[in-house]
C-alpha cells in the first residue's frame, strides 16, 4: 500500500490529526481520519506522542497491517510556522525532524493551511476569490484577509471566554485595507454551530462610525472533513508531475537529521489534475537535504502572487468590465479577435426578411412579424396559468395489539423483544382530616378531710396504709398512709378510761360533690370492728366535684380514617390531573399510590373536642419517552403489508396500553396501535405526467397513478392542463382523516 498512499499530518496550535490518503481508480481518496489530539506547542515529545495516537486510530479504521503502512508524510502546518522566505521556521522544523525520526517517516512536503484553502476557493470559483479566513481555537484565533486570491494581512490574537462578534469586529477593523472587506468569512477550527449562529445574529451593519461591510457577510463553517478533503485535492494536483521531478527526492533535513536513521525508498506517482498514473520505478536512495519548500513536491509558497494590470495583459484579450461591477467579481472577458476577422463579422443579427409588393406599397415585416408570432401567443397561457387538483383518497387503517412489558432500565434495542422502555415519575402527596369528638368523660375531685381515730383497746393498734372507712350511708374513704393508735387507760380511782386517739386525713374513694361530709361524721373501718376501733371526722371535708366533659371515642376514630381516606383519595387525584396530566408520555394504567402510616392527635379515651388525622402518600407512574413513539410504530407495523406504502407522520398514530399486572420497576399488559394514513403520492410524477393533457386524460392519469384515489377536482380554465409541471398544484386530501 506504500507505495499508493502517504499520512496527512494536520498539525494546528493546539491540536494534530492524522488522516490517511490512499490512490483508487487513479484518484487520490481519503481513506480514514484519525481523531484530535491535543498537544502542547512548546512541547516536541507530546506533539509526536499525539501523532503518534491518531495515526494508530487511523489506521485501525483503515484495517491496514502495521507493515501495510505507508512511510511517507505530507505535512499541513499553521501559517505562522512559514517564515517570509516561504521556510519552516527553525523552532518548528524541528518538531516535523522529530516527528519523522521518531515515527519511522520520509516527509515530502507541507502545506500552510490558510495558503491551501485559498487555491482551493479560487480553483473552485474559477477566478480570484476574496474573503476573510477566520481560524479558532480554544483561547486564541487568527485572520486572514484574501483579496483576488491572495493573502494580503494576517492578525493573531488570544481572546478569553466565548467568542463573540465583538471580538471579531475588533479584529476586522485592525486590517489595513483601503478597499472594501469582501463580504465573506470562511471558518475553521474549533468553532460550534452555537458560535456560527452568534455570528450570523452579530450587527455588522449599520453601526455608528463602523462601516466594517457594505451588507451583511455570508458566514460558512469548513467541517475538519471539509479541510482533509481539500488538503487532499491540493496535494494530489501538485505531486511530482514528471518523471525526472520524481526521481530527484526533496530533502527537507541534512544536519539535524540522525546519520543512523534507517534511509527510505521513495515512490511517487505522477499526478495529473486528480488522477494519477502509476509509476513502479524505483527511486533511488538520496541523504535528505535542505531545500526551498516550492521543492518538496507541493509546499505553497508564502508570497503574494503578482497583480496582472491591464496593461500587463496580451494585447488578443480585452477586458471590459461592466457599470458598477462588484469588486470581488472577475471582470467580463471579450473574446479574442483572430487575424483578418473585424469586430462587425462577429456580430450575428437575426432579420426577418422585408417583402414589398409594388401596387401596395406596404411594409410586410409587421405582417410575418405578427404571423410568426400568432402560434407562441396561442399557447402562451398554457405556460403561464396553474391549475389545482385536489386529489381525495382513501387512507390506510391500521389497529394492531400485542403482548408488550414495560420496563424502566429497558433501552430501545429491546423493543425488539417486545419490552417497551418507560420512565417512572414519582410525586409526594399529603392529606389531613378533622372530626368533632363524641365521646364522654366523665372527670372530677375527691374530696378529704381530717379524722380522729379512737383505740378502744389496752394495746396499741397498726393501721395498714389503704384500709377502707364508710359513714352510715355506705360511701367509702380510702387511708393513704399507714396509722398507729396508742392504746386505751384506764383511771380505776376515778373510774375513767381514756381512750387512746390519733389524728390522720383521708381520701374519698371516688369523685364527686357527695363525699364532702360535715364535722363529727361517725366513720367505722371495715376491717376493724367498733369494739375495737372508731373514728369520727374533725371537721367539714371538701373539694369533691363531678363533671361530663367531650372525649374520644373508638366511633370518633373511624370516622376520622374514613374522611381523611376520602380526602388521599381526592388529592392524589388532584396532583394526577394538575402535574402527571401535564406529563407527556404519561401511561395511566400504571399509576400507583402507597399510603404511610395513619397519624391521630388524641388516643381513644383521651378528652379533647376534636380529632385531627394526617396521612402522606407516594404516587408513581410510567412515562413512555417522546424519543421512542417511532421506533415502537415502526416496529410493529413494519410487518404489515401496507406500511411501506403509507406517507408515515408519527402523528396520525395513537398508542394506548392496556395494563394488566404493575409493579415497582415493570408493569405488564397490551400494547394498542391505531391509526390512519394518507397513501404515498409521487407528486412530481404526477405533474410531469399531466403536462399539457385535457381534463378527461387527466382522470385517467390519476387512476393510473394513484390507485387509492377515490375522487379528484380539477380547477383549470383552459381545456389543456399547463406546459410546465411546476403550475399543476396537487393537494392530498381525504375526509376520513
Amino acid at each position: 500500500m506504500e507505495g499508493n498512499s502517504f499520512w496527512l499530518i494536520y498539525i494546528q496550535d493546539d491540536q494534530v490529526c492524522v488522516s490517511l490518503i490512499s490512490q483508487e481508480n487513479k484518484t487520490f481518496r481519503v481513506v480514514s481520519i484519525g481523531p484530535q489530539k491535543p498537544w502542547d506547542s512548546f512541547s516536541s515529545d507530546i506533539l509526536v506522542k499525539s501523532i503518534d495516537e491518531s495515526l494508530s486510530v487511523a489506521s485501525l479504521n483503515a484495517n491496514i497491517t502495521e507493515d501495510q503502512e505507508p512511510a511517507q508524510a505530507a505535512f499541513v502546518v499553521p501559517p505562522f510556522w512559514v517564515s517570509n522566505d516561504g521556510k519552516i521556521m527553525p523552532s518548528k522544523l524541528k518538531f516535523i525532524k522529530d516527528i519523522c525520526k521518531e515515527l519511522s517517516l520520509t516527509p515530502t512536503g507541507f502545506l500552510a493551511e490558510d495558503e491551501s484553502l485559498v487555491e482551493e476557493s479560487n480553483k473552485t470559483d474559477g477566478f480570484p476569490a476574496s474573503f476573510i479566513l477566520l481560524h479558532l481555537s480554544k483561547q486564541e484565533f487568527y485572520l486572514s484577509l484574501v483579496y483576488l486570491g491572495h493573502i494580503k494581512e494576517r492578525i493573531k490574537k488570544g481572546f478569553d471566554g466565548e467568542f463573540t462578534g465583538q471580538i471579531l469586529e475588533s479584529a476586522i477593523l485592525e486590517l489595513k485595507t483601503d478597499s472594501t472587506l469582501p463580504p465573506q468569512i470562511i471558518i475553521f477550527g474549533d468553532a460550534t454551530p452555537e458560535t456560527i449562529s452568534s455570528l450570523k445574529n452579530f450587527p455588522w451593519v449599520g453601526k455608528k462610525n463602523i462601516e466594517t461591510f457594505l451588507h451583511f457577510p455570508d458566514i460558512k463553517l469548513y467541517s475538519s472533513n471539509d479541510l482533509i478533503t481539500t488538503f487532499t485535492k491540493i496535494i494530489s494536483n501538485q505531486i511530482n508531475p514528471t518523471k525526472n521531478q520524481i526521481n530527484k527526492t526533496p530533502d527537507l533535513i541534512e544536519d539535524d537529521i540522525d546519520p543512523n536513521l534507517e534511509k527510505t525508498e521513495i515512490k511517487e506517482n505522477i499526478v495529473e489534475a486528480t488522477e494519477i498514473v502509476p509509476d513502479t520505478n524505483e527511486v533511488e536512495e538520496e541523504i535528505l537535504k535542505e531545500v526551498l519548500p516550492e521543492d518538496l513536491g507541493f509546499s505553497i509558497p508564502n508570497q503574494p502572487l503578482p497583480i496582472i494590470t491591464a496593461d500587463q495583459l496580451p494585447p488578443s484579450l480585452d477586458i471590459s468590465p461592466e457599470p458598477n461591477l462588484d469588486p470581488f467579481q472577475p471582470p467580463v472577458i471579450t473574446p479574442p479577435i483572430l487575424p483578418g476577422e473585424s469586430l462587425e463579422k462577429k456580430k450575428i443579427v437575426f432579420k426577418f426578411p422585408r417583402l414589398k409588393f409594388s401596387k401596395l406599397k406596404v411594409n410586410y415585416n409587421i405582417f410575418w412579424i405578427i404571423l410568426a408570432i400568432l402560434p407562441f401567443l396561442a399557447i402562451a397561457p398554457l405556460f403561464l396559468i396553474s391549475a389545482k387538483i385536489t386529489l381525495f383518497t382513501t387512507p390506510y387503517q391500521f389497529d394492531k395489539s400485542v403482548p408488550i412489558t414495560l420496563k424502566i432500565d429497558a433501552t430501545p434495542a429491546d423493543i425488539s423483544k417486545s419490552i417497551i422502555p418507560v420512565q417512572k415519575e414519582t410525586i409526594q402527596v399529603n392529606a389531613s382530616a378533622t372530626v368533632e369528638t363524641t365521646g364522654q368523660k366523665t372527670v372530677g375531685d375527691k374530696a378529704k378531710g381530717e379524722i380522729i381515730i379512737f383505740n378502744k383497746l389496752d394495746k396499741t393498734q397498726n393501721i395498714p396504709k389503704g384500709s377502707i372507712l364508710t359513714d352510715s350511708s355506705g360511701k367509702k374513704f380510702e387511708l393513704p398512709t399507714a396509722v398507729s393508735v396508742n392504746a386505751s387507760s384506764s383511771d380505776l380511782e376515778k373510774g375513767v378510761i381514756t381512750l387512746g386517739q390519733t389524728k390522720t386525713v383521708i381520701l374519698a374513694s371516688d369523685i364527686g360533690s357527695e363525699f364532702n361530709l360535715a364535722a363529727d361524721v361517725k366513720l367505722t373501718f371495715k376491717d376493724f370492728p367498733e369494739t375495737n376501733i372508731i373514728a369520727k371526722t374533725d371537721s367539714a371535708f371538701t373539694g369533691g366535684s363531678k363533671q361530663q366533659i367531650r372525649a374520644v371515642s373508638q366511633a370518633d376514630k373511624t370516622a376520622v380514617q374514613s374522611k381523611i381516606d376520602e380526602e388521599i383519595a381526592k388529592n392524589i387525584d388532584n396532583q394526577i390531573n394538575q402535574k402527571v396530566g401535564n406529563i407527556s408520555g404519561v401511561i395511566k394504567g400504571t399509576i400507583q399510590s402507597q399510603k404511610d402510616n395513619l397519624e391521630l392527635s388524641r388516643e381513644i379515651g383521651e378528652a379533647a373536642d376534636e380529632l385531627k388525622a394526617t396521612v402522606n402518600a407516594t404516587v408513581s407512574v410510567f412515562l413512555l419517552p417522546d424519543s421512542v413513539k417511532d421506533q415502537i410504530i415502526k416496529h410493529f407495523l413494519s410487518s404489515e403489508s401496507d406500511f411501506n406504502n403509507i406517507e408515515y407522520q408519527s402523528g396520525n398514530f395513537n398508542l394506548s396500553f392496556n395494563i394488566t399486572k404493575t409493579e415497582l420497576s415493570q408493569a405488564v399488559g397490551t400494547l394498542n396501535l391505531s391509526g390512519k394514513s394518507l397513501p404515498k403520492v409521487n407528486i412530481p410524477q404526477i405533474q410531469k405526467s399531466l403536462v399539457a393533457k385535457t381534463n378527461n386524460q387527466a382522470g385517467d392519469i390519476i387512476k393510473k397513478l394513484v390507485p387509492r384515489a377515490y375522487n379528484f377536482h380539477l380547477t383549470n380554465s383552459l381545456p389543456l392542463l399547463p406546459f410546465k409541471s411546476d403550475n399543476i398544484n396537487i393537494e392530498i386530501k381525504t375526509e376520513t382523516l
